[in-house]
């Protein structure tokens, strides 16, 4: 007797896929390269985004309706830029190097808020 074994996993249609993609990207707002007119080194940039994505993949949030990588030109340069949502970019504000004023000024308004919106000790 032959066992047969059947993929029980059904790729969905790559035209499904592409239209999501596409959905999702034009609901990202953000670049993160925006974050190069701040002032903020492209290095801190690089570093922020991966915290971001590491932080949405620990908390199992789909990283592919959130950011999404693609080439851009900044001052006649072509690189790799990300295209993010609003939780995205919030995530990547609050893992930037602090060393830079912008970054600091964010956090501590990110921070100002929350107090203010939230109580504490409910954390």
């Amino acid at each position: 007797m032959n066992i047969i074994k059947y993929n029980s996993f059904n790729r969905p249609n790559k035209g499904i896929d592409y239209y999501l993609k596409s959905y999702y990207f034009s609901k990202m707002p953000y670049t993160a390269s925006e974050l190069l007119d701040k002032g903020v080194p492209s290095k801190d940039i690089i570093n922020a985004v991966k915290e971001a994505i590491r932080v949405m993949v620990l908390l199992d949030v789909d990283t592919e309706k959130h950011v999404s990588k693609f080439y851009s030109q900044y001052k006649g340069l072509l690189f790799k830029d990300c295209k993010l949502s609003e939780l995205a970019y919030a995530l990547v504000l609050l893992n930037l190097n602090n060393e830079t004023m912008y970054a600091a000024n964010i956090q501590l308004t990110i921070a100002e808020y929350f107090l203010k919106e939230y109580d504490m000790r409910k954390f």
